[in-house]
């Protein structure tokens, strides 16, 4: 949802553990959100437990996947 900011998925994922950053993807141009962002937290464990209680709920109204980033 283009409402969903850093604040709310801090708020939303520190439920699972220290989150250490939230990051949404904008658009470089008009800063309008992409439609998806990322959670970094201090340890595995905590990512895991996110995936397994988020993925595939809903959030702010839509359906999310939730899973590990990989960096290229």
């Amino acid at each position: 949802d283009p409402e969903v900011d850093e604040k709310l998925l801090y708020e939303t994922f520190s439920n699972f553990g220290m989150v250490i950053s939230t990051k949404i993807t904008r658009d470089a141009e008009d800063g309008t959100s992409k439609g998806h962002g990322f959670v970094s937290y201090d340890n595995f464990r905590s990512s895991d437990v996110a995936i397994a209680q988020m993925n595939g709920q809903y959030f702010s109204g839509r359906q999310i996947r939730v899973e590990y980033g990989i960096k290229k």
